[in-house]
């Protein structure tokens, strides 16, 4: 099984993101580094374990860009079977910010 970290303190900017994601197994030499390529390179993956880790720290570095991300991965899950998605919190004492994004269990996607 393929596996995906996303560190939400190493993504910075947009650009930064999706350089990430081109660099992941799974994500083919023409990605084209967008939320709509992301999205179908997600969806086509036989199995993959998506972890995202303190997404709160993605919204507060891309924004409303960032939110839109994890929405992405999250209706990928909800497509792709496949995919075993992780979300990491940051620790409580190091943030006041709500949850970025909720993921309902179901026998796709696991929180």
């Amino acid at each position: 099984m393929l596996e995906i970290r996303i560190d939400g303190k190493d993504l910075q900017t947009r650009q930064q993101a999706h350089e990430f994601l081109a660099d992941q197994d799974g994500f083919p030499e023409g990605y084209g580094k967008n939320l709509d390529a992301m999205y179908d390179v997600l969806t086509s993956l036989p199995e993959v374990k998506v972890t995202v880790c303190d997404p709160e720290s993605i919204v507060e570095n891309l924004g409303e860009y960032g939110k839109k991300l994890l929405l992405v991965i999250k209706h990928a899950c909800d497509r792709n079977p496949g995919i075993v998605l992780e979300i990491e919190e940051r620790k409580a004492e190091e943030t006041d910010v709500s949850q970025a994004i909720v993921v309902e269990e179901s026998d796709q996607c696991v929180e």
